[in-house]
């Protein structure tokens, strides 16, 4: 793949993620402090009530990490444009200090995207499933979904965790940036299902402080949850949802320093999930995997 046909898939990328933005390809635009005009690989300007919000997203088809020097140089690009928000998008990833010198900026974030190399079981969007329910949900932007889990991991946290891509789910769980996904065909609601989780979580440390909020997202009220682990240093949120025929449910961790990101992440796959059931499905004739999941009703 080419430079232009990286941009190019970068490009129908986020326009699948920005559905109401517009995109300029090749913008260009005025340096305000070098009196030259910058190119702009993606230019995204989003509508939020009476505002413009442009985000620049820089993409870089390399066959190498990038470096702090080119992270640098990004910085100094938006802030010649006068833009603060950007993204830039690299095939191979990034060093350590690229990744530091990028955390000391609030608005730019870092996303790996190596669209010829994804693995059998990653994709940017799936279709977990319980018995006759399900859900297409997509993953946020700059991560993938993992579906290759074991059925005792399964039936510990859900159908399918996500992170980054570039990661594995080890790193990412030790970074503190994964998600995980449950859809379960039961009557329960969700507040039960969180009381429950919550007990436990107390069990294993009491100093553990858990609040819970109701709000309203896109897709009608949920069920907002915060566990601080004072042991661990890191925060969860969680969004769960109530239907007339199932609960579903998804987790973020979150250190202090991802807390804006990550809750924004949460509450875009859930605003953009699709629910799906089928009627008339024999649980008995279901996959193998699911029937020890979910025993059919005799």
């Amino acid at each position: 793949m080419n430079w232009q046909e990286y941009e190019e898939k970068v490009f129908n990328y986020f326009k699948s993620k920005f559905k109401t933005a517009t995109f300029q390809k090749n913008a260009r635009l005025n340096g305000k402090l070098s009196g030259t005009l910058r190119e702009i690989d993606v230019l995204i300007e989003e509508q939020v009530y009476d505002f413009v919000i442009p985000i620049v997203i820089e993409c870089k088809n390399w066959n190498y990490k990038l470096d702090v020097a080119d992270i640098g140089s990004f910085i100094d690009k938006l802030n010649d444009v006068g833009i603060s928000k950007g993204v830039i998008v690299s095939k191979c990833g990034y060093s350590n200090a690229a990744y530091i010198r990028a955390l000391k900026e609030t608005d730019i974030q870092l996303f790996i995207l190596d669209f010829e190399n994804l693995d059998e079981f990653h994709g940017f969007w799936a279709n977990p499933y319980a018995g006759d329910c399900g859900a297409i949900i997509s993953a946020p932007s700059g991560w993938v979904i993992d579906s290759y889990l074991s059925l005792r991991e399964m039936q510990r946290i859900g159908q399918c965790i996500m992170y980054p891509m570039g990661l594995t789910p080890k790193e990412a769980s030790d970074k503190k940036l994964f998600m995980y996904f449950s859809i379960l065909d039961e009557g329960r609601n969700i507040k039960d299902v969180f009381d429950k989780q919550n007990e436990i979580v107390l069990y294993k440390d009491n100093n553990t402080k858990i609040k819970s909020w109701d709000s309203d997202l896109k897709i009608g009220k949920v069920l907002f949850r915060e566990i601080q682990y004072a042991k661990d240093n890191y925060t969860e949120y969680s969004i769960g949802l109530n239907t007339d025929r199932f609960h579903c449910y998804c987790v973020i961790a979150s250190t202090n320093d991802d807390k804006k990101y990550n809750l924004a992440r949460l509450k875009y796959v859930m605003n953009e999930i699709i629910f799906i059931v089928i009627d008339g499905v024999d649980k008995k004739n279901s996959h193998k995997a699911w029937h020890r999941l979910i025993p059919p009703k005799k």
